[in-house]
């Protein structure tokens, strides 16, 4: 199971938008690569991001102001159906100045790889998500993304290109946007493992509108054999973006998880 734990450093985070259209920018930039839990086993996810410098609008739950100095949470729950078939959720949490940090949406989550790793020249898997806000928040939406992975002898390079749209509101929200997530992490030694990660979304697919384009150096810290840090330092590189971007994850690992081992008794 992949245990992982909101750092105090996650007390630097973002908040979450009204909107995760490919011209806002998201509230979590990440780029998910192939690795998901197996069968049985269980995933829980602790996320943070801090705006340390913004000035794009938030205009969610009445707060009408810019990101800049915001906050937001996640907490996530993966479970392994299969070996290629993963279920769960996130619970996001978010801040404007000013007002206490309150529920913003649930999300709901369906993973699934076609194949073992290396089984297939590229890894591919696909990631579905559905968001269903607080009300009055934002309008629902669905994103699906696909995974490809490929690992180059110590480097490990992976793509998720994602299509989202909302599925309530007015008939112009709804139209598909694409967004675009990309990695490239050098893998030689355990204990540290840097990358460089790439967000951009380019707004209603075929209209030719550009949205929020960010570039991440990343730090994997491998604090034991099955305790990582994972941090991330995001620049904006337009002005549809915020210029800088603070994430931090903290993950820790376990063996599978029957249902009798959470609730004592078999399920």
């Amino acid at each position: 199971m992949r245990f992982a734990l909101l750092l105090p450093l996650g007390l630097l985070a973002t908040p979450v938008l009204a909107q995760e259209s490919g011209e806002m920018p998201p509230t979590f930039l990440r780029t998910y690569d192939y690795e998901q839990p197996m069968k049985g086993w269980l995933e829980l996810n602790g996320l943070a991001t801090h705006v340390a410098d913004g000035d794009m609008p938030y205009d969610a739950l009445g707060a009408d102001t810019t990101r800049d100095g915001l906050t937001a949470y996640s907490a996530e729950v993966e479970y392994g159906l299969t070996d290629k078939l993963t279920v769960g959720g996130y619970l996001d949490f978010g801040d404007a100045r000013g007002e206490p940090m309150r529920f913003t949406e649930g999300r709901l989550i369906a993973r699934y790889r076609f194949a073992n790793r290396y089984d297939w020249p590229v890894n591919t898997g696909l990631y579905v998500e559905y968001y269903i806000p607080r009300d009055g928040y934002a309008e629902q939406e669905i994103e699906a993304r696909l995974i490809l992975d490929k690992d180059l002898d110590d480097v490990r390079l992976v793509a998720n290109p994602r299509l989202s749209m909302a599925t309530t509101g007015e008939e112009d929200w709804r139209t598909p946007s694409l967004s675009l997530d990309l990695g490239a992490y050098y893998r030689r030694h355990a204990t540290f493992q840097p990358g460089i990660e790439y967000h951009g979304g380019y707004g209603p697919a075929f209209e030719g509108e550009g949205g929020f384009q960010y570039a991440e150096p990343t730090l994997d810290i491998g604090l034991t054999n099955l305790l990582t840090l994972h941090t991330g330092v995001a620049v904006g590189l337009n002005d549809k973006s915020d210029d800088l971007l603070f994430q931090t994850i903290l993950t820790y690992e376990f063996n599978a998880v029957r249902p009798r081992d959470l609730f004592g008794r078999d399920g």
